[in-house]
Parts: C-alpha cells; sequence; structure tokens
C-alpha cells in the first residue's frame, strides 16, 4: 500500500481550531499560528497531524491544566504529515497543541496562493480535497470535524474574509488585524480565507443572517443579480430541509482567479467572476442559468455536505450528486421559466457518453489516497449522482423524499454519515426497498440499456423487455451485471396517452400495457427521468418516429436522439437509421432539439472531413442548410420584442450551424457584421446572440482581427467590464483557423496573458479542434512542468480529458509521454481519453463508407 493511502488515528480529535495568519498580496510567503483544542480517548505520546509544504519552528503541547511543554517533530512527506513528539504521555481527556509555522503561496490554485487575472489580485484558499495542511497543520479528513476560528493579519488597503463573522477590526499604520468569531464544527476541506482590494454593497437579511455578494473593486454593480438570487433561495432551501441555516453569515465571493468553478466554504463561498458577476443586458439566459445553478448548487452544500458531512471521499457523491440535484429542484421552484430540467438533458447526454466507456467508476468508489480523492470531482459523481437522485426521487415521490432528508438531516446534524444512513432514512418515510434499489445504481459501474419490444395480440399490448450493460465500444463482452430499474412507459391507445411504472429487475420479462384498443406508440423513458438508455425494435422505433414532433416532449426527443447516436457508435444501428432519426427531429421547433440536431451535424462533419471528401461534405453542408435555413428565415436574425425565449434560442442555434457548419457565405457575412457591432458597442447586440456573432467572426478571421481579438479582450478586462463582455473574444480566440494564429493563442498563454483559470479551458479548446490540436499537444508535451503547476488539480484532468479529442495517429505518442510524466490525480481521465481516441477511430471505420455512400446519393 502507498504512504500516501495513510489515514490519521483516531484516537486524538480536534475539537477547536484558532488560526492566526499574516499574509497580503504583496506577500509571496505567509506565516502563523494554529492553536488546536484536542480529545483524548487514550493516553499517547505523540500527535499526528497533516502539514504539507509548512515549515515548523516551534510546538508546544499540554493537558487540562497542566503546564505547557515543548514538542519534538518529524515530517513524513509522503503521506503529508507531522508527528508531534512529547517528553510525556498525554492522559485521556482535553489537551492542547500551539505550532508556529510558515510556507508559501501555492502556484495552483490550491491550498493558499494568488488569485489573478491581470487586473486585480487576492490571496485565495482553496482546501478541497486535501489542502487545507497546505495552509495550517490540521487534521485534514473530512470526519475530523472542529470549529474554526480566524485571525487575520494583512497590510493596508484590503478587506480580509473568513468562515466566521467578523468580530473586530483593528487597523494600524503598517498592518490590519481582523478577528472573526468562532464557527461550528465542520471538516477542514471548508476553511477559508481571501484577502484582497473588494467591494460589496450593504447587506440583505434572510432572518437574521446578513448576505453580501463581494466582488474585485470597481465591479460591485455585477452583484446584483447574485444578491437578489440568494434572497429567493436561502429562505427555500430553509424550508424545504425545515433546517435553518445555521453559519452566521453568508458571503458569496467573486475571487480574480480559481480552480472549480466555485467552494462552498461555509459563511465564504468563493466563485470565480463569471459564475457569480453579471450585469442586466451583457449575459445570455443561458449564462443567467448557469450563475443560478452554481449558487443554489453551493448553497444546497450548507445542509448536504456541511451539516452533515460525507465520513470519507468515497461518499463524496453524497455531497455533490444531492448538490447537483438540489441545484436543479431549487432553480425550477425559484424560476419555472428558467427550464433547467430540460437543460440537464444536455449533462445527462454527457454523463451517458462517459459512463459508457470501460475506464469508468462507480458512484461511490473506494479512495485511498487524495489524488484518488481528487479523480472523484467528475461527470460520475455530479452528473450521474444527479440523475439517480432525480429517478429515486420520481419513485418515492416527492413527499416521501424529502420527509426522509429532514429525518437524515436531523439525526446527523454536524456529524459525518455515509449512503446507507441515507438509504434507512428513506426507507422510513417511504416504506420502499431503498438500499437494495440504490446498492445497483451506486455501488456498480455503467448503466443499462434496456430494449424494447412493442407485442400487441388478441387486443391486448405487452413490451418485451431486456436488460444490458451498454458499452459504447462494438468489442465489448456482455456483462452479467443487473439494474433494478423504475421504469415509466408513456404510450398512446385509444382512449388517448397514458403512463404505466413498475420495476425492472431481471434480465428479461414481459410487462403488461393497460390499454384499450390498439397501442400507436410507446417511449420507455418518461420525460428521460431514466438513467438508461433505450434499444427499441425496428417497429417500434418506426412507431415513435412516425409521430415524433407531436408525442414526444423535448427531452424525450433529444433522448431519442441520443440513444440513437450511441446505438451507432457501438454498432447496433446503422449511420442512414440514424441520419432518418436525426431529419424527423430536424423539424422541432424547439432550442434543446435543434442543439444536439446541431451537436451531431457536426459531429458527422468531422467524420467526413476526415475522409477527405469534399463532395460528401459539400452535400452534408447542404443538409443541414435545408434543415436550418427556413427556421432562420422565419425567425430573422434580429431579436422580437417580448418573443419567447425558444424563439431566441433558436436563432443562435441557427445562425451558428449555418455559418459554421454548413458555411453559408450570406449567414457569415451578417454574423460579422453583428460581430463588428458589438465590438464597438456590446449592448448593442442581444447578449443571446453576440457570442455567437463573435465565434462565427473568430472563424473566419485573419491575424488583423486576431489582433482586434486581443485588443477588446484586453481593454475590456482593464475596464472592468463583465465576464460576459471579456469571455466573448478569450474564449474564441481558439476558433482562429490559421496556424500561425493558433500559435500566438499558444504564445499568450506562455507569456501569462491568459488568466491562470482559463488557461486549461483555452488549451483543452485548442486540443479539441482540428485546426489546432497537433500544435497544441507539442506545445503541452514541451511546457508540461510549468502548465502542470498552473493548471491547478481540476484544471489538469479537464485538459487530459481533452486528449481524447486527438487522432488515433497521436495515441502512441500520448502513452510515451504521460508514461515519462505521470499525470498524478488524472490517471484515470487519461484512460478515458485514450479510450474515446480509440473508440473515435472504430467508429470512422466503421461508418465513413456508409456515410459517404449515403451522401453522394443526395
Amino acid at each position: 500500500m502507498s504512504a500516501r493511502a495513510f489515514r490519521l488515528p483516531t484516537h486524538v480529535r480536534p475539537l477547536s481550531y484558532h488560526i492566526d495568519l499574516s499574509t497580503d498580496p504583496s506577500r509571496t510567503e505567509f506565516s502563523g499560528t494554529v492553536t488546536i483544542e484536542l480529545e483524548l480517548s487514550s493516553p499517547t505520546e505523540t500527535i499526528i497531524l497533516h502539514a504539507r509544504h509548512l515549515e515548523v519552528t516551534r510546538a508546544e503541547v499540554s493537558a487540562l491544566f497542566s503546564e505547557t511543554s515543548s514538542a519534538q517533530w518529524t515530517y513524513q512527506p509522503e503521506q503529508e504529515t507531522l508527528t508531534l513528539l512529547l517528553d510525556k504521555p498525554l492522559p485521556v481527556g482535553r489537551a492542547r497543541a500551539m505550532l508556529v509555522f510558515s510556507g508559501r503561496l501555492a502556484p495552483s490554485m490550491h491550498g493558499l496562493y494568488l488569485g489573478a487575472d491581470g487586473v486585480h489580485s487576492a490571496v485565495c484558499s482553496q482546501c478541497e480535497a486535501t489542502d487545507a495542511r497546505a495552509i495550517f497543520p490540521c487534521f485534514d479528513e473530512p470526519a475530523f470535524k472542529a470549529a474554526l476560528r480566524w485571525t487575520l493579519r494583512t497590510g493596508p488597503g484590503v478587506i480580509a474574509l473568513s468562515n466566521g463573522v467578523l468580530s473586530q477590526h483593528t487597523q494600524g499604520p503598517a498592518e490590519q488585524v481582523f478577528e472573526f468569531a468562532e464557527t461550528k464544527p465542520v471538516s477542514s476541506y471548508l476553511a477559508a480565507v481571501v484577502v484582497g482590494d473588494f467591494e460589496s454593497e450593504p447587506a440583505d437579511y434572510v432572518r437574521d443572517v446578513p448576505l453580501k455578494v463581494y466582488a474585485p473593486s470597481g465591479k460591485g454593480r455585477q452583484t446584483h443579480f447574485a444578491k437578489d438570487f440568494t434572497s429567493r433561495a436561502l429562505p427555500w432551501f430553509e424550508q424545504y430541509f425545515d433546517f435553518p441555516y445555521p453559519f452566521g453569515k453568508y458571503d458569496q465571493v467573486a475571487v480574480p482567479g480559481f480552480d472549480a468553478g466555485a467552494m462552498e466554504n461555509i459563511g465564504l463561498v468563493l466563485f470565480r467572476q463569471n459564475l457569480l458577476l453579471m450585469e442586466p443586458g451583457t449575459a445570455s439566459w443561458r449564462q443567467e442559468k448557469i450563475i443560478a445553478l452554481v449558487i443554489a448548487h453551493e448553497m444546497a452544500h450548507m445542509w448536504f455536505g456541511n451539516v452533515v458531512t460525507m465520513q470519507w471521499w468515497d461518499d463524496l457523491w453524497l455531497n455533490e450528486a444531492f448538490a447537483e440535484w438540489m441545484a436543479h429542484k431549487a432553480c425550477h421552484a425559484i424560476n419555472p421559466s428558467y427550464e433547467v430540467w430540460n437543460d440537464f438533458i444536455e449533462d445527462k447526454s454527457r454523463v451517458l457518453f462517459d459512463d459508457a466507456l470501460h475506464s469508468t467508476h462507480s458512484i461511490w468508489t473506494p479512495v485511498e489516497t487524495p489524488d484518488e480523492a481528487l479523480e472523484m470531482f467528475d461527470s460520475i459523481t455530479y452528473q450521474k449522482g444527479c440523475a439517480v437522485m432525480r429517478m429515486l426521487e420520481h419513485f418515492l415521490g416527492e413527499d416521501a423524499f424529502r420527509d426522509g432528508l429532514r429525518s437524515y438531516m436531523r439525526q446527523f446534524q454536524y456529524g459525518n454519515a455515509c449512503g446507507p444512513d441515507l438509504w434507512r432514512a428513506l426507507e422510513q418515510t417511504s416504506s420502499q426497498p431503498v438500499s437494495a434499489l440504490m446498492k445497483t445504481w451506486v455501488a456498480q459501474p455503467g448503466y443499462p440499456v434496456v430494449d424494447i419490444a412493442l407485442r400487441q395480440e388478441n387486443g391486448q399490448a405487452h413490451l418485451d423487455l431486456r436488460q444490458e450493460r451498454f458499452f459504447s465500444d462494438a468489442t465489448s463482452q456482455p456483462s452479467d451485471q443487473l439494474w433494478s430499474i423504475p421504469m415509466t412507459v408513456r404510450y398512446a391507445d385509444d382512449e388517448g396517452v397514458k403512463a404505466h411504472r413498475f420495476i425492472f429487475s431481471t434480465r428479461s420479462t414481459r410487462v403488461e400495457l393497460p390499454s384499450q384498443g390498439r397501442v400507436r406508440w410507446v417511449y420507455g423513458n418518461q420525460d428521460e427521468i431514466g438513467f438508461y438508455r433505450q434499444r427499441f425494435s425496428p417497429e417500434t422505433l418506426a412507431q415513435v418516429l412516425a409521430e415524433v414532433a407531436t408525442v414526444l416532449s423535448a427531452v424525450e426527443q433529444v433522448g431519442l436522439l441520443e440513444d440513437q447516436w450511441a446505438m451507432v457508435r457501438n454498432g447496433s444501428a446503422s449511420i442512414t437509421g440514424f441520419i432518418a432519426v436525426l431529419s424527423a427531429c430536424a423539424a422541432s421547433q424547439t432550442h434543446n432539439v435543434l442543439r444536439v440536431v446541431a451537436e451531431r451535424l457536426d459531429a458527422l462533419d468531422l467524420i467526413v472531413k476526415d475522409a477527405g471528401d469534399h463532395e460528401a461534405r459539400r452535400k452534408l453542408r447542404s443538409l443541414a442548410e435545408r434543415w436550418f435555413l427556413p427556421q432562420l428565415q422565419s425567425l430573422g436574425f434580429a431579436p422580437q420584442q417580448g418573443e419567447p425565449q425558444n424563439d431566441t434560442q433558436r436563432r443562435a442555434i441557427c445562425i451558428s450551424t449555418l455559418a459554421q457548419m454548413a458555411r453559408v457565405s450570406s449567414v457569415i457575412s451578417t454574423a460579422e457584421q453583428f460581430a463588428a457591432a458589438e465590438q464597438a458597442n456590446p449592448r448593442a447586440v442581444d447578449p443571446n446572440l453576440a457570442g455567437t456573432f463573435v465565434a462565427i467572426a473568430a472563424k473566419f478571421g485573419d491575424a488583423v482581427r486576431y489582433d482586434r481579438w486581443v485588443e477588446t479582450f484586453q481593454a475590456r478586462k482593464a475596464a472592468d467590464k463583465s465576464p460576459q463582455e471579456v469571455a466573448r473574444y478569450l474564449h474564441t480566440l481558439s476558433q482562429f483557423r490559421q496556424p500561425e494564429l493558433t500559435q500566438r493563442t499558444l504564445d499568450l498563454i506562455a507569456q501569462g496573458t491568459i488568466p491562470q483559470e482559463a488557461v486549461a479551458a483555452i488549451l483543452g479548446q485548442l486540443l479539441s479542434l482540428r485546426h489546432a490540436q497537433e500544435a497544441a499537444w507539442s506545445f503541452l508535451k514541451q511546457h508540461w512542468p510549468s502548465l502542470r503547476d498552473r493548471f491547478g488539480d481540476m484544471g489538469v484532468s479537464r485538459v487530459v480529458d481533452a486528449l481524447g479529442r486527438l487522432k488515433g495517429s497521436s495515441r502512441d505518442d500520448v502513452v510515451r509521454f504521460f508514461e515519462q510524466h505521470k499525470p498524478a490525480g488524472a490517471e484515470r481521465a487519461l484512460q478515458r481519453a485514450l479510450e474515446r481516441i480509440d473508440q473515435a477511430e472504430q467508429l470512422r471505420r466503421r461508418v465513413t463508407p456508409e456515410l459517404l455512400t449515403y451522401l453522394h446519393a443526395q
């Protein structure tokens, strides 16, 4: 077993920390003392706690009412621990340890680091998963919950924030001291501080809880939406859990650089700027919804994760899956017009592709080392977990599910729990076998595909069903896995549309449909709530396709499309059969469906592009033009006053597809004109279209235009424009297709012009695009050591994941490189990337002849 799999002994436990920390954005070093109140369950001559990259210069330990004595210490770097060696044993009971320490701000965006965006900078913290130990010596495992009390010492001209309520602030000529009240007991990964030049407006209050939103100075006007949404969301969560928010204050801070999207530290939630700040008239509807969802996700953690915390990192999904599910539920309740569950089908579709790989993992996965804990922050934990929770709530009923969560919260408040604790609470309120049901979804990897055949004999309709594990390649051997699948089937008979619910838990079964007369069609996953794929018999599929636009909801049409594409990928369906499904759905007037039609056209276009058949590609573009141009002609380029959001979103999708994929010259030139208008005045163009126009102009732009993009990005950033106005230019630099412009973007990364938090995203974009990926891969290899530090732990996984878009010819080079440069914390991401490369090559070889023949016949 690796030394990094070390777990702390449990006979010494922390009760509280007082961290007195001196730090300032102008200094690369920090220093401080930590005083830890301890509880001993057995006598000990040693105290082991975590510390990484910290230099301890003094340590003292005392038992309750006893003299303080100095302690010696030794480091164990591999297991990231520090052992205090005592002169004599400490007895059972209370004790105190005090350590003096110092360290340096981290180059990555974890531990204590300098967040910077080129204009603003601040000392920031990020402790999850195992980085509190890089800020102060502590018991850095989730089960060691303790109260936190901070004293922060910093220079003039900045403010300091921490988890607790500010109790005293003193200011001298060279130093400010901020003292904060003690918090409730929490895990060390929730410790947080920021020190920088921030501003906020006066607090709003929910009961006696102050709510404040902080932004870098000059951006205070961009906090209004977040502040308003928070004021509506917190009462909703308190009512849902029947448990008042307990942590004294609720500060949210947009920091100048952050690896994760946001972090749910108690009393001090930290965000990337684009996930908290916006101005009306500059953010699209989708961007506004993302901000609302992230705010709600972090707020949900205050109960699921912070009040009740996982026992160990293998139950991380208890935190993240529930927060993701609760975020969608809260946003849907607070603003139903957001239609967030319709959008969730995109997340669900992506994780269905991830979970069909051999390199996937179960929702509950054993974790031994810090690197393994990091790898749990992925789509399986978040999006699959969310989908499974939604499926379970739908099966149990909203009231029984909520009552079970309330009972669980009361029983384990301020403590730790694991999955079976939650299942027992839900069983008590629902009288359903939740443990047995959920074991099949949480404890094994993958998910089922359900074969569905509608049979009608002697006036009776029934379904022949069969389940097996779904793999996304054509060569996998059958698995013996089974799932208990809560299925809700929709169908239409002579009396109208009906639904039938049941549990399918055997290899195969026959289900009678309560019907009157002939059943015209059947769909096996109502509203796509179930986490499984459907594989229809040819006859059953034909019945659905005959009425797809009128009988299936938008999310069901998306589910049908994505299931059929998945069958093409694993060899269960033909590419021409899929195009028939795509054609049927292309007539949809719903933006969620059209978005997937456009994405799948892009996938077909890449296959044809790699085949080098220009005539076939021209005909595919003509097909896209026939499908999308009539909708754009009906909608027009300019939004109409008071039009539905669906029309606004459809317009953006149609323009993007017609310009970027179909290459319709008139659409390209019009988009370029709108992009020029946006560059002159960002409010002159509807924010739902602005990003689309800017991306199109970049794709067909030259060096002169590239210069303007860089200048606009830098000018807007320097002027403290909203994150959305800045990002339009930063995140379209990768679209410029000339090789020398790709190299210039890579140079901007090397020079530090690209903000640190955006480096992984920009490089991931370049690695995903055919025109840029070879240059980006060479750049990544050349600069790996420095980039690895700049990415942050989560950024490494994102970049390694993007390698899955490389051509098969690069596979051996990827393997060789990472044999020499182990991607710690991203090993599973590397496995996924290699598997995606292999499967993409298999798909191209299998479907290209049939696809080209089909296109030439058009």
